[in-house]
């Protein structure tokens, strides 16, 4: 009959003394470090006893005398961003508006110009009628999210950059009318 090993086997040892110190040296450093672990999370640090004693005026509240001028303070911050807020929407309503008008003006200058140009391509139209629609969709977009109070800056950069591309086209277009008709033909009919 075969007789079974356990798996993990303990070194031999010269004699029962040297087996003994094998187990007995390990288990001791385990629980020595184990005491001194606990003793040191469990135990508070001493003080000297003129530090330990306490005074009612140490758990009193320190900071609520000054609530009210911090109170005061926040509120005339609060105002004073609302103010800013205000002006800021205002001004950027003002801006939009204004960049309304000088692109409707642009339009309008273009759309009596191209009647004297002599060959306009159905491209161009077409361009000049998206830029016109992406043009008012996005105002009214804007005007509505500066309403809202979303910050205005990117939308009003791209919406500057159109009407001057659009002033571009139109000193284009008034240029090529000047040499092919001459301004006063344009003059007079933009007073009809």
């Amino acid at each position: 009959m075969r007789t079974r090993y356990f798996p993990f086997q303990w070194p031999r040892a010269q004699s029962d003394l040297g087996l003994s110190m094998t187990l007995l040296v390990p288990l001791v450093l385990t629980l020595l470090l184990m005491l001194a672990f606990i003793w040191a999370v469990w135990t508070k640090p001493r003080k000297n006893l003129n530090d330990t004693r306490l005074t009612i005026n140490e758990f009193l509240p320190i900071h609520h005398r000054e609530y009210e001028d911090v109170s005061n303070r926040l509120a005339r911050y609060e105002e004073l961003l609302r103010q800013i807020q205000s002006e800021r929407r205002e001004t950027a309503l003002t801006y939009v508006n204004a960049l309304h008008d000088d692109f409707v003006r642009v339009e309008r200058l273009i759309n009596h110009a191209t009647k004297f140009l002599p060959e306009v391509k159905f491209s161009d139209e077409c361009e000049r009628l998206f830029r016109a629609l992406w043009f008012r969709l996005e105002f009214r977009w804007l005007r509505l999210s500066i309403r809202v109070g979303f910050s205005p800056v990117a939308r009003l950069g791209a919406l500057t950059r159109e009407v001057r591309n659009l002033a571009e086209w139109a000193d284009k277009v008034i240029a090529q009318v000047a040499r092919e008709c001459g301004l006063p033909v344009l003059e007079s009919d933009l007073n009809r």
